[in-house]
């Protein structure tokens, strides 16, 4: 019964600061995705709605890395509570193990492990399909019309406004210069207007520019194209009052088809990330395959037709159509190259090696430009195993950071967000950034998927079975004094002869203060006397 309080209590402070951790996490990422898009957004005129929607699905989309924080956060601030209170040294000294203690935590983050990969397969795709297309769509929409004062605006496709002056009380423009691009290449239609204003239908649909005693003028055709003869027509007309309305295509949100994300490897479940690696590779290899014929056999029977001329004694393109399995260097036993070229005369010799020039940089051309392809087929590939092994470790990642967060409270024994909070940060962005490296050097091609990715994992493992097993038994996590004892031993073992000079230099300074202490004594004693 009192083991069944005391979980209760446990689990209680700890989803409470598990909570807290959980939002501020999110907050701390939904901050760093708006600050990645502000560019995006600024100046779209986009409503509250749009706002919450996109917040919504960025939010959903952090769920899979604010989990393992949080639960490192709030594994550090209970556990950390608990021993700044002596609460822990009493639950130790009842006879109730660290294990019995953390164990009903311990089961809730491995709850959260498996909640977390069912959340990052099945919920977070569908999030990021649909905060990936609203970005997109966002995107597409054109800027809030914004005229300033003497300056060209750009922002309505197919037209050019400036105006002089704005009376930001009445609304109106004064000088108003209009170049209407739509069906004219270059400024062959222009309206010039003393004043007026400009205002958006109230579908959003239209812009209605309503202008006073104006002009406009419009360059004409011409059929003649001789310079001469050109006489330059155009057509004037004044007015006074005019209207023109010019339709607002681009500046409403467009929904866009959510099926054009739909196969994006964020978009993907596990499920699906496997079949879709395993044709990625399957591609891969025929593309390979394809390069290497294409190189070492088609290029080369494409060339023997120049060479023809120059080998009357061997039929150098039915050797190569027979000889397709074998290797290029086993043709030098067969057919030796060199003395069919010293055969010929210097002209033949000129025109075989302006031939094998010109083919080879041919051969070198397509070999970059395959290189090419196939670099970047193999990121593409390796960008989906990294999505594959992500899911996993993200997962796994709260199971690892509670292991680590639960003993490290233990030791520490301070309670609060700061330290908690600190060390939390650091402990995740070496984390983050052991990952970062993995999929760094799994995207160069340097090593495979599954040990990059795991690489963070791997590390961390050893280093909480540490920290546990010093929280365990009660020792200090960091002794310095054992390590620089254990260091000055090591240091002595390489170099013998400085250490024994030290120790040599140190008796004769301990002698030397004894004499001086003998001195003072026999001469407070024969004072006395």
């Amino acid at each position: 019964m009192l083991i069944k309080r005391l979980h209760i209590l446990i689990l209680k402070n700890y989803l409470l600061f598990f909570l807290v951790a959980f939002t501020v996490a999110v907050f701390v990422f939904l901050m760093q995705f708006i600050w990645m898009y502000i560019s995006d957004l600024v100046g779209k005129g986009l409503d509250l709605k749009i706002f919450g929607q996109l917040f919504f699905y960025a939010s959903i989309s952090m769920v899979p890395l604010a989990l393992p924080v949080s639960v490192l956060l709030s594994s550090i601030m209970t556990f950390g509570n608990f021993g700044e209170h002596f609460e822990l040294t009493a639950m130790k000294a009842a006879g109730i193990s660290l294990y019995r203690i953390i164990k009903p935590v311990m089961i809730l983050s491995l709850i959260f492990t498996i909640l977390a990969f069912v959340f990052a397969n099945n919920i977070v795709p569908y999030a990021n399909l649909r905060l990936y297309s609203l970005i997109f769509d966002i995107r597409q929409k054109h800027p809030a019309l914004n005229i300033q004062e003497g300056i060209f605006n750009y922002d309505i496709d197919g037209y050019v406004i400036k105006v002089d002056k704005k009376n930001y009380n009445t609304g109106m423009m004064y000088g108003f210069l209009i170049y209407d691009h739509v069906n004219y290449f270059g400024n062959r239609f222009v309206l010039t207007a003393d004043s007026g204003r400009i205002y958006i239908s109230s579908d959003m649909n239209y812009l209605v520019l309503e202008l006073f005693s104006g002009c406009s003028y419009e360059e004409l055709d011409e059929k003649t194209q001789i310079p001469q003869e050109r006489k330059y027509p155009y057509h004037q007309d004044f007015f006074d009052f005019q209207r023109v309305i010019i339709p607002l295509e681009g500046f409403h949100l467009r929904k866009t088809d959510i099926s054009f994300f739909r196969h994006n490897y964020k978009m993907l479940k596990v499920s699906a990330l496997k079949i879709k690696i395993d044709s990625l590779k399957e591609l891969y290899n025929k593309k390979l395959n394809f390069y290497a014929r294409i190189l070492l056999l088609n290029d080369i029977l494409k060339n023997q037709r120049k060479l023809r001329s120059y080998t009357d004694s061997v039929n150098l393109l039915d050797k190569l159509k027979i000889l397709n399995n074998i290797p290029p260097d086993s043709l030098k036993i067969i057919y030796n190259l060199d003395s069919a070229f010293n055969a010929q005369n210097l002209h033949n010799r000129k025109e075989i090696l302006h031939a094998a020039t010109s083919f080879a940089n041919t051969v070198l051309t397509k070999l970059n430009i395959y290189s090419q392809e196939a670099k970047a087929r193999k990121s593409w590939l390796a960008t989906h195993q990294i999505t594959y092994h992500e899911r996993f470790v993200y997962a796994l990642a709260c199971l690892i950071f509670f292991f680590i967060g639960a003993p490290l409270g233990s030791i520490i024994r301070r309670s609060g967000f700061g330290i908690a909070t600190i060390v939390s940060t650091l402990l995740f962005l070496m984390f983050y950034s052991i990952l970062m490296v993995g999929e760094r050097l799994v995207k160069d091609g340097n090593i495979p998927a599954y040990i990059g990715i795991w690489l963070a994992p791997a590390i961390f493992i050893p280093l909480e079975i540490f920290i546990f097993y010093k929280a365990y038994t009660d020792s200090v996590l960091i002794n310095y004094d054992i390590y620089i004892d254990r260091l000055k031993k090591f240091i002595e073992k390489i170099t013998p002869k400085y250490f024994k000079r030290q120790r040599i230099r140190k008796a004769r300074e301990k002698i030397r203060k004894k004499r001086i202490s003998l001195r003072r004594k026999n001469k407070k004693n024969e004072n006395k006397t």
